[in-house]
């Protein structure tokens, strides 16, 4: 019944195995209801959190999240963080969050590969992870980060939308996919990459009025959704890339070539943008027989302008062996999933592109279960439903499109960095 051999690929990462114990897991594809999980397991903790995430966006979804994160330091739990050193955002309106954690005893706060001008070679050395690790007994993982765009309706955001998986477990066990997160979380913290970021010289009062404030705002929110049942799954399998800097060995690209290869029907792959370049196809050739689809951003759509492009210059090859759907609105999408066969889901960071197979930490949880294989397919009907077969599309602002055609030009030379 696998959709994939117990025997992995030689290529992949030597410590990802899949895994069969009693985990459970839950999509969370609802952006409300996603960020109200992240709060229940916020506000049961009772011994220890770990935060990975790429970026923050001000807003009241931060400040909510980092209220309940200060709330639980307050009751004794142990609380690591660790940021994107680039793309964190805890400046300017958000240097408040900076000095509110750093201060606080029970909070550390770690940066990776911070921007340094005279370490050039340090610049695309990025942490794309986002996950969420709460007491050993919950996971919550996937491709949002902290932002209203992804959460809520807001009119100042165009909507984001998104997929987490919420995985119940023990990381105590090592059968568990918590136990694997986990390990992995304990690798990025302990890397070298890692630097630990210490209290900036501030008063005492402008810590204090920064805790009450973000502490305030959560006391505030309610949330309008319980934590989701988890189903079991048969199979949990967690993959990461290395850790090293520079060109990395692919072990994300290399477990996607070999489930998708696994396939006998159909797979169904979604990402933002897919770029995919000779690096990547001598890595991670296609060989099975099942129909393949891609589900992406429509130019017309997509915010992201330099990933588009790289897509664009990209879409003629693709055509010639994939179905593609363009998503029209509303909104844009930033999931990164893939369901095989209607019996096996992956979801996690992982964009089909040069920068998430050779350049980033990222992290895909693969599951075997057909009720979780089920809902994806149904979620991703949806968007295919409010999507169009290229050349087929919504028409594209004149600015935008002129801008795009004026990226694809200066980026072709650079796909390998998109």
């Amino acid at each position: 019944m696998f959709a994939i051999s117990p025997q992995v690929s030689e290529d992949l990462h030597e410590s990802s195995q899949p895994l069969h114990g009693n985990d459970g897991a839950a999509l969370l594809n609802d952006r409300l209801k996603s960020f109200d999980a992240r709060i229940h397991l916020l506000q049961d903790a009772t011994d220890y959190i770990d935060i990975a995430y790429y970026t923050i966006y001000p807003g009241e979804a931060a400040d909510i999240f980092f209220g309940e994160v200060l709330s639980a330091a307050d009751r004794g739990v142990h609380v690591r963080i660790l940021l994107d050193g680039i793309f964190h955002n805890l400046r300017f309106s958000l240097r408040s969050v900076f000095h509110a954690l750093t201060h606080h005893q029970n909070i550390e706060l770690r940066y990776w590969e911070p921007f340094n001008p005279f370490k050039p070679w340090t610049w695309q050395h990025r942490l794309h992870d986002k996950m969420l690790l709460v007491d050993g007994r919950y996971g919550i993982l996937g491709g949002r980060n902290i932002g209203d765009q992804y959460y809520f309706d807001n009119e100042q955001y165009k909507p984001v939308f998104d997929m987490d998986v919420l995985i119940r477990g023990d990381a105590d066990v090592s059968t568990s996919g918590l136990h694997a997160a986990r390990s992995y979380f304990e690798t990025l913290w302990h890397a070298p990459y890692a630097e630990l970021q210490e209290p900036s010289r501030i008063t005492e009062r402008k810590v204090v009025d920064a805790t009450n404030t973000y502490m305030e705002a959560a006391s505030k929110y309610e949330t309008s959704s319980d934590l989701p049942a988890c189903v079991p799954v048969a199979m949990i399998h967690m993959v990461h890339n290395p850790l090293d800097r520079g060109s990395k060995d692919p072990a994300v690209l290399y477990a996607m070539r070999d489930y998708s290869n696994s396939a006998k029907e159909r797979i169904v792959l979604q990402s933002p943008y897919i770029i995919i370049n000779g690096a990547m196809r001598k890595h991670a050739e296609f060989t099975g027989e099942a129909e393949r689809i891609f589900l992406t951003n429509s130019e017309a759509v997509s915010p992201n302008y330099l990933a588009i492009a790289g897509y664009l210059n990209n879409r003629k090859r693709l055509l010639r062996s994939s179905d593609i759907f363009e998503y029209q609105g509303p909104g844009s999408l930033h999931g990164k999933t893939i369901l095989i066969d209607g019996t096996t889901v992956g979801i996690g960071t992982f964009n089909m592109d040069p920068r998430s197979s050779f350049l980033s930490t990222e992290t895909m949880v693969f599951m075997e279960s057909e009720r979780l294989a089920s809902q994806l397919e149904e979620m991703l009907e949806c968007y295919m439903e409010a999507s169009l077969p290229p050349p087929e599309s919504q028409k594209v602002p004149f600015i935008k499109r002129l801008t795009i055609l004026l990226v694809r030009l200066i980026v072709a030379p650079f796909h390998y960095m998109l």
